[in-house]
């Protein structure tokens, strides 16, 4: 982990609408790196809570 870490969760309807939203934060002129991690449905935790 770096000096200023920062966790963002992104959700949408739609993949374009996803795919938009994650290119948006990548586009930030002095973010550096970016790590992307899917949710896995079936795990338990709030993702499985969802409607």
């Amino acid at each position: 982990m770096g000096r200023y870490d920062v966790f963002v969760k992104v959700s949408a309807k739609e993949e374009q609408d996803l795919h938009a939203a994650i290119t948006g934060v990548r586009d930030v002129q002095d973010i550096t790196s970016t790590a992307t991690f899917a949710a896995i449905r079936g795990q338990g935790g709030s993702i499985d809570e969802e409607k």
